[in-house]
């Protein structure tokens, strides 16, 4: 029998299972032992392959999620400009659409979903919220439901220890530019409040209706942007 040696330690191979198949196997008649080893392998096949399957169909959703954002943001922006591809935010969401590979096609259709009769109502939405610890939170969207947003966002606050905060009680905490909103100060939080406000941000995320959430926590450099990917931790 051979030795596995690793690290300089000697160990012996488990046999459990080589011995518990070879035991199956004299259960079996040659032709149904084959047929055993045949299903053995297609099962594993399959199963290597619904792993695959259902790994791609969640990198789909979350590109799916990724291309509706940066659509939103493209009309929005056209909106604003009444169509005017020469303003300085309609270029600006048309580069980061672009630099995110959105196709032609999609872009377009933003352009022309912010104009004529058949323009999408899209409407900005800005949320101000209480977190975990007590951090502020910033959350961003753009919704053509700003009501059925609002309780989706909510909800989604309860779940994981936040809640809405008047218009003004948070916004104080932060300065916003053209890079979006930004901590004044940061404070810092326990490592189970920052779970639950890291578990929190990626939940807003899956809501196609968000595109930023920003927050002051300092405890690991909390912080993050939906639209803009920002993981920026020397900042936060």
């Amino acid at each position: 029998m051979p030795i596995a040696i690793t690290k300089g330690i000697t160990k012996t191979p488990n046999k459990k299972p080589i011995i518990k198949t070879f035991f199956i196997l004299l259960l079996y008649t040659p032709l149904e032992a084959k047929s055993y080893w045949r299903y053995a392998i297609q099962m594993s096949g399959h199963n290597k392959w619904s792993q695959i399957k259902h790994k791609k169909g969640a990198e789909d959703a979350k590109r799916s999620r990724r291309f509706s954002i940066l659509a939103r943001a493209i009309t929005m922006e056209a909106k604003r400009a009444n169509g005017d591809r020469n303003t300085s935010g309609l270029k600006t969401a048309i580069e980061k659409a672009r630099a995110e590979n959105l196709p032609n096609e999609n872009i377009e259709r933003a352009i022309k979903n912010a104009i004529g009769a058949e323009a999408l109502a899209l409407t900005e939405v800005l949320y101000e919220c209480y977190g975990p610890g007590g951090v502020a939170i910033m959350i961003e969207g753009i919704t053509d439901n700003k009501n059925r947003t609002s309780q989706e966002i909510k909800h989604l606050l309860g779940e994981h220890g936040a809640a809405l905060a008047a218009p003004g009680a948070v916004a104080w905490a932060f300065r916003h530019n053209e890079a979006g909103w930004q901590a004044r100060s940061l404070i810092p939080i326990s490592e189970e409040e920052r779970s639950n406000l890291v578990a929190l941000i990626k939940i807003l995320e899956e809501n196609a209706d968000i595109r930023s959430v920003t927050t002051n926590a300092d405890n690991n450099h909390v912080q993050h942007s939906v639209l803009d990917k920002t993981h920026d931790h020397s900042r936060h």
